[in-house]
């Protein structure tokens, strides 16, 4: 009788180097998610996360107790709670059954060839997430701002660096439009210095300057308008501007934020005239006064990264990050407050900076779950593909992130 093409001694090999390699693939590079707090495999499962806040106080003060006493009744903490949906998302790769036979003259080839797949269907579902914990729960890849022929410049240079050559890409006039424009487009090309890719069109797809791209597969039939993706940076502290001035702030997880929109969408100011440096003390000095609020975290792209460090010169070092699950370092420099650590993350356009309370931030996954973890039901990596003569890899996130107060956070717009 032959022997199977994948042993179990293969498998239990497999899960022994998958187990080693776990956090490498999943937080080295990811630099947001390897310091964003985390609470894995503890929440309950099948239902949103409550986030309460409290908002306000109608407690009674001043020199009058008479009148303060009497007005007392009924007063206190003011509190409303944001809830934040469980969101999935999935990494798939399939090993051709050939691949497999002719690995088989190897005591471990077979068991490479597999976990590097596994590996390669992890680490897109952790960049996946990386880009969605800064994102706007919609799974905006950048918006058009040039059309010329085959090739589309983005609205931010650093938008083009999580996009690679073979994504299908589709659009729509805004980022919870209820239809998305015919058809879609497949990337043959990206120059990330430029922030251009170069794309064929399918079924008749169009470039419009203004419409707003997105992954094929972010965007479901029937759910076009909902946010299939987690609450991010871009959802929580809304950057939205006319002139300078922030927008009306939309509702986020049942919460109405225009009546209170720094402590329910963060601080917001715009950096354009001014230094960096001079621009996050501005920020600070927002936040500062707020209870519980510690901003000594900013975020930003790598290209803005590069430009603090220039106007900088040699005013920075680099320093620990601290709890981080994987050894990370942050420019830490001085600022208003003492010192602050600047860190990276190719998920942030250039053109925002945020200033971030960590202890305000939670990243949670349900009970018995890891960040990212193997989404088959038969105990091993892979399965027998149903639809080819393949072994199928699929590997998932299932998370949401929270912040317990907004108002301790905020956003700079710097053009």
């Amino acid at each position: 009788m032959s022997q199977p093409f994948i042993t179990d001694n293969d498998a239990t090999a497999m899960r022994d180097l998958l187990a080693e390699d776990y956090l490498d693939d999943t937080y080295l590079r990811n630099n947001f998610l390897n310091w964003v707090p985390k609470e894995t495999g503890k929440s309950e499962g099948g239902r949103q996360v409550q986030q309460v806040l409290k908002t306000g106080s109608t407690t009674q003060h001043g020199a009058d107790d008479a009148a303060g006493l009497a007005g007392v009744a009924g007063s206190g903490p003011a509190r409303q709670a944001f809830y934040t949906p469980w969101c999935a998302s999935y990494g798939f790769a399939q090993v051709p059954m050939t691949d497999i036979l002719l690995s088989q003259s190897s005591d471990t080839s077979v068991v490479e060839l597999l976990v590097d797949a596994v590996r390669d269907a992890r680490k897109s579902c952790a960049r996946d997430l990386e880009k969605a914990c800064a994102g706007d729960g919609f799974g905006t890849v950048a918006i058009i701002s040039v059309v010329a022929s085959t090739v589309l410049t983005l609205d931010q240079i650093s938008n083009a660096i999580p996009i690679n050559i073979g994504d299908t890409l589709v659009s729509s006039a805004a980022n919870n439009s209820a239809s998305l424009d015919t058809g879609s487009a497949t990337v043959a090309a990206v120059d990330r210095d430029a922030g251009k890719i170069t794309i064929t069109a399918n079924g008749g797809w169009t470039g419009t300057v203004g419409h707003y791209l997105f992954n094929t597969l972010d965007k479901k039939s029937g759910s076009y308008a909902t946010a299939l993706k987690i609450f991010g940076l871009q959802a929580w502290l809304p950057s939205a501007n006319t002139a300078g001035v922030r927008t009306a702030l939309s509702s986020l997880g049942g919460v109405t934020r225009t009546t209170d929109p720094q402590n329910l969408g963060g601080c917001f100011a715009t950096g354009s005239s001014r230094a960096i440096r001079a621009a996050v003390n501005q920020m600070i000095a927002k936040i500062m006064p707020k209870a519980d609020a510690d901003p000594n975290a900013l975020w930003m792209s790598p290209n803005t990264m590069m430009a603090l460090k220039n106007e900088l010169n040699n005013m920075w070092e680099y320093t620990n990050v601290a709890d981080a699950e994987v050894n990370a370092k942050a420019v830490t420099f001085d600022v208003t407050s003492g010192t602050a650590q600047a860190m990276q993350s190719y998920g942030i356009p250039d053109n925002l900076i945020y200033v971030l309370s960590r202890d305000t931030w939670k990243l949670r996954t349900p009970l018995g779950m890891e960040l990212v973890q193997s989404a088959t039901n038969n105990g091993k990596d892979y399965i027998d593909a149903y639809n080819a003569v393949q072994a199928q890899i699929r590997q998932m996130s299932l998370c949401n992130l929270s912040c317990a107060f907004p108002g301790a956070n905020g956003v700079i717009v710097l053009s």
